[in-house]
């Protein structure tokens, strides 16, 4: 965890974007319990956990 602080905290060009770590472990954890809530067949919850990790893979709704 101490390397990826590291990277996190050192400066980059501009042009790159730098993620934090903690996001993508705490992405990783949802992820394992949405394999584990799939397999109880709990999809229901695993669907809603799902959007909550990952907004962006929502569908748009467009003004129509």
């Amino acid at each position: 965890s101490e390397i990826y602080e590291s990277f996190y905290n050192r400066i980059v060009p501009s042009t790159q974007v730098v993620i934090d770590p903690k996001i993508i472990f705490a992405q990783k954890d949802n992820i394992d319990n949405i394999r584990k809530l799939i397999k109880v067949g709990r999809e229901d919850v695993a669907f809603s956990l799902f959007f909550k990790t990952f907004p962006s893979c929502l569908p748009h709704r467009s003004s129509r």
